[in-house]
């Protein structure tokens, strides 16, 4: 993929994310659904023409690639499904079982990504299917994760495939995407109708499309939030160890802080950015050694708007931006 590629390709995964988390909006609304479905699946082709197209023929085949790819959205969903039910439960033990994040799904060792797939259906396979309706997790896709699972441990890289298919790949991508446009560009005219009565879900949507993919495993968001107005951003995409640098150009200072609950307002352990000022923080030392997956930017004055840029990092960010030495309270 070229880099623009590679860009849109992120941000719609970003904003899928965003969408799950407000699917009580509009996961009834078969227009709507079949729009997200719709992108979800025109996202899992390039993925699986780009998987070709970056592969050695040493590496995963398309078939292989692609059940991995469908493995790992199944996984994910239960997955995050789980740890809500169990963080409502209590149950520390199971949630620390399952503390994994999409990409230990779809990267890294072929092995041990099924394996956590595997530990996912594991603790799911107990516990009475309706008791997780709440959290988004119906039978049917109990059923797609075992089947999921089943036909990744089964798929078995072929040579002969992916040398034939990888001169077509880099074809097939640009009409791919232009697919992948024109529905995100339909959805956005959908979400135009919630402008009035989901103000919240709007704009959580378009700073969603905002973010993107810098490079050497950085991420950026811009946001511009209102008087008393919230945002999370970054949604399970972050580990313990990674860094934000988060630059308010505004007159008047952020807040920025890590939490579980991004549709909740709640300021503790919070890092102040002052007006017209850089910081870089580490996950999650700067925030008093609390974790949450989710990085929430709180605008706490009571007149104007605040413009603040968050640029994520898997290693510490290069820039000139001061490092956080004491939490900034009151």
């Amino acid at each position: 993929m070229k880099d623009t590629q590679r860009n849109l390709y992120d941000m719609g995964g970003v904003m899928l994310n965003l969408l799950q988390t407000f699917i009580s909006i509009w996961g009834t609304n078969l227009k709507f659904k079949a729009n997200v479905n719709r992108i979800k699946d025109v996202r899992d082709k390039i993925a699986v023409v780009a998987g070709i197209q970056i592969t050695s023929a040493k590496g995963a085949t398309k078939g292989e690639h692609y059940c991995w790819s469908v493995a790992a959205d199944i996984a994910e969903h239960v997955c995050f499904g789980l740890k809500s039910y169990f963080e409502d439960e209590d149950d520390d033990i199971s949630l620390g079982e399952i503390n994994y994040t999409y990409s230990d799904f779809a990267y890294g060792a072929r092995l041990d990504a099924l394996n956590k797939m595997k530990k996912v259906a594991e603790l799911l396979e107990p516990i009475t299917i309706t008791d997780l309706e709440d959290y988004f997790v119906l039978a049917t896709d109990k059923t797609e994760l075992h089947d999921a699972i089943e036909a990744f441990e089964a798929s078995v890289p072929e040579h002969d495939t992916i040398v034939a298919t990888t001169s077509t790949a880099t074809e097939e991508l640009p009409e791919l995407f232009t697919t992948y446009r024109k529905e995100i560009y339909r959805l956005d005219n959908r979400m135009k109708a919630l402008k009035k009565t989901q103000p919240t879900f709007y704009k959580a949507y378009k700073n969603s499309r905002k973010i993107k993919n810098l490079g050497k495993g950085q991420q950026a968001a811009e946001m511009t939030l209102m008087a008393k107005e919230f945002l999370a951003v970054f949604g399970a995409k972050f580990e313990a160890g990674y860094w934000f640098t988060i630059r308010n150009h505004s007159g008047y200072p952020a807040t920025a802080m890590l939490t579980d609950k991004p549709n909740e307002l709640l300021v503790a352990n919070e890092v102040i950015i002052p007006p017209h000022s850089d910081l870089k923080v580490e996950v999650p030392n700067d925030f008093n050694n609390v974790f949450g997956h989710w990085l929430m930017i709180y605008n706490g004055n009571k007149l104007d708007d605040i413009h603040v840029t968050v640029i994520m990092s898997k290693t510490m960010s290069q820039s000139n931006a001061d490092e956080v030495v004491n939490l900034a309270k009151d």
